[in-house]
């Protein structure tokens, strides 16, 4: 147990202070925190055939959490693979983690290459408003996501490497800038 406290406290310290290939800072887990409700760290690795899905099944299926990850408000999801790692497999392992959070829900996620880490993938995140009987009670919370939901119409935008889950289960495959970048461009003039 204290071994995985202290590898846990190692991944987020290294998530915000080591250089990766797309950065995540102090300001996204604030963010992701803010996001309210109960929180949830997730670690999965995997050296298998099937990477992207094994980490994101070992994540999920930790035995020691009991948690419900249906419509979740936030997450922080950092993924670490070797040179073999494409952008796309860690969209996709990110994806595939957070498919099952609120409409609404707020996901950031960040991926770094590590020459020690050839073969194989390594996904944590951070988890916010998800549903656990054993900290707050079997009925604590009920209605709250469903609400939140429903106050904020849905989001189709993808931005860098913040998407909307319904941006991902729409299959929008790319940042949405263009408009942005008009939109800068008039600012500019």
């Amino acid at each position: 147990m204290d071994q995985l406290i202290a590898e846990t406290i190692k991944g987020i310290t290294e998530t915000i202070t080591v250089p990766s290939l797309i950065n995540l800072d102090y300001a996204d887990i604030r963010t992701i925190m803010s996001c309210g409700g109960v929180a949830v760290m997730l670690v999965g690795e995997s050296k298998s055939q099937d990477k992207s899905t094994e980490v994101v099944r070992t994540a999920l299926n930790h035995p020691l959490l009991d948690v419900d990850y249906k419509g979740a408000t936030g997450s922080l999801v950092h993924v670490t693979g070797g040179p073999d790692l494409s952008l796309k497999e860690a969209e996709e392992i990110a994806s595939m983690l957070t498919y099952e959070l609120s409409s609404n829900a707020n996901v950031i996620w960040g991926a770094r290459i590590r020459e020690d880490y050839e073969g194989k993938v390594r996904v944590m995140a951070i988890m916010t408003g998800v549903q656990s009987a054993q900290i707050l009670g079997p009925q604590a919370g009920s209605g709250i996501l469903e609400s939140r939901a429903e106050a904020d119409p849905i989001q189709e935008k993808r931005f860098g490497n913040r998407m909307s889950v319904e941006a991902r289960k729409a299959g929008i495959a790319g940042p949405l800038r263009k408009k942005h970048e008009e939109s800068i461009i008039d600012f500019i003039n």
